[in-house]
């Protein structure tokens, strides 16, 4: 399994993982042992503030319903968290955050 963690990517662009997601099935309560784990993919993006450039960090995490997306910026409390149930609402997730920050001119 590749090991793509957002905190080490040089660039803006949103990585999504090769390797298979746990489904919905396979966090289920009766199974879930409270433990999130971050996952590899999110984003990374930079923006100048004065003469000090900001960072934002989208993370992926293992939620007992799904992922948990979690925006952190300059590595302060959470800015922004959104839970998905499926593979394919959390990917767009994702890419609505990444386009939302570059849209307000983050790199």
């Amino acid at each position: 399994m590749k090991n793509r963690a957002a905190a080490t990517s040089s660039s803006s662009e949103c990585v999504y993982p090769d390797a298979p997601v746990p489904t919905v099935h396979q966090m289920s309560r009766e199974v879930w042992n409270g433990h999130p784990e971050r996952l590899p993919g999110g984003f990374v993006v930079i923006k100048p503030q004065g003469s000090r450039m900001m960072r934002a960090v989208c993370e992926v995490w293992t939620h007992p319903h799904g992922w948990e997306l979690r925006l952190r910026i300059d590595g302060q409390g959470l800015s922004m968290v959104s839970v998905a149930r499926s593979a394919l609402e959390m990917t767009a997730s994702l890419e609505e955050w990444h386009l939302g920050m570059v849209e307000k001119g983050w790199q």
